[in-house]
């Protein structure tokens, strides 16, 4: 059972990804190419596409519109990039349609800010402009990627695994942008394109989603699901003060920042009853 977790989950996103990688030392849209396979690959495989219901989505289907969204997005500038991923409103709006009438203001309001975090992370993060002057900073980009590492696990244990896969599948191809973006170029002195680094911070659109819908679909406890954006705020608030630190003090930091929020969630939604 857990190798046919894996194979979806990591295997799968993980190939195609090493494959982008390198077709990327000569064509500069594959990575684009690669997020886009890989995460929808991955859906179709975990969820499937209801291909005969394609203007009556599903939350679930959010998570594929919201990646198509996130490429389109990452492949132009910082600027248009960012108003492009306000699509993702319009979008949540349509896929929770056919369940609107049982959430209350409180709730449409909350999404929509939560959705228009990833939008000013990816106008306002440094880790998106091509001007930044800390392009070989390699942990910085890790707080874009830590808050699968709390959300995935979160959500499996409250009770949706396939959620937990998608959102799985998408921190591999993140790790990937991230190693690929930051690494390769300190490692082997490769010159990669830009696109590996814009890939960050627009996934975390489709990531918000799988927040969103672990909590309309699962009722997954919303506390729980703020403590992994921990990661992020620590990430924008503290930006300056990180990238002047040294190293192993953004490691801690990041150990730290993923680490509480897990443990935290984990224990909030930690059923009473044993699970064996």
């Amino acid at each position: 059972m857990i190798g046919d977790m894996l194979l979806p989950t990591v295997v799968m996103p993980l190939l195609v990804m090493l494959a982008a990688a390198a077709a990327s030392l000569r064509l500069s849209w594959a990575p684009a190419a690669g997020a886009l396979l890989a995460i929808l690959g991955a859906f179709g495989w975990i969820q499937g596409f209801r291909l005969n219901h394609v203007l009556e989505p599903a939350a679930m289907d959010g998570l594929w519109l919201m990646t198509l969204v996130a490429v389109l997005a990452a492949s132009l500038g910082r600027r248009q990039g960012a108003a492009l991923m306000l699509l993702g409103l319009p979008i949540s709006v349509w896929v929770v349609w056919v369940f609107a009438g049982s959430i209350g203001p409180v709730v449409w309001i909350s999404q929509a800010l939560a959705l228009l975090v990833p939008v000013a992370l990816v106008a306002l993060g440094a880790d998106d402009r091509e001007d930044s002057p800390k392009t070989t900073d390699f942990w910085m980009p890790g707080f874009l990627v830590a808050p699968v590492a709390v959300l995935a696990p979160t959500v499996g244990l409250a009770g949706s695994i396939k959620l937990a896969e998608i959102a799985g599948a998408m921190g591999v191809v993140m790790a990937v942008c991230w190693w690929v973006a930051r690494g390769a170029p300190l490692i082997a002195g490769w010159q990669v394109p830009r696109l590996w680094q814009r890939l960050l911070p627009c996934l975390t659109l489709p990531l918000m989603w799988v927040a969103l819908t672990a909590y309309h679909l699962v009722e997954v406890p919303a506390v729980a699901l703020l403590a992994a954006a921990l990661p992020w705020l620590v990430g924008s608030l503290f930006r300056a003060r990180l990238e002047a630190s040294r190293w192993w003090l953004k490691l801690v930091v990041l150990v730290l920042v993923t680490a509480l929020p897990l443990a935290f969630s984990l224990w909030y939604v930690w059923p009473e009853q044993s699970l064996y």
